[in-house]
């Protein structure tokens, strides 16, 4: 099976902070049948407010609506196409207000942290 990802991310661009992430799969063949490819893209808006105190992030999961999985099977006897799909399109709007704590910069260790980061980007703690 053979996959990637690719994280865009814009920084500090003056007024918003964005990042957005697109996730493919490739088509994987087994003894059963095939898993067709699938891919997402998730995409995330983060604003700093209140003279830096606070931050106000918009998550979009899955923006296309695109992440399922089908499977093939296709067997002398039997032949059957099933589809998964995890959830639909997921929107969230969160605030974070910092009290007497500055905004801390991401450090290296982070992976390009982001707005989720480790492969289920933008919303993996909501």
């Amino acid at each position: 099976s053979q996959s990637g990802e690719f994280v865009l991310n814009f920084p500090d661009l003056g007024i918003l902070d964005i990042q957005v992430t697109f996730f493919y799969r490739a088509p994987q063949r087994s003894v059963q049948g095939i898993r067709e490819s699938f891919s997402m893209t998730n995409a995330g808006v983060s604003k700093d407010v209140l003279n830096g105190k606070g931050t106000l992030t918009l998550n979009v999961r899955d923006l296309f609506n695109t992440r399922k999985h089908r499977y093939i099977i296709d067997q002398p006897d039997l032949y059957s196409v099933n589809e998964f799909r995890w959830s639909s399109r997921r929107i969230s709007l969160s605030f974070s207000y910092r009290l007497n704590q500055s905004k801390k910069a991401p450090s290296r260790d982070d992976n390009g942290g982001g707005f989720g980061g480790n492969g289920d980007q933008l919303g993996g703690g909501i």
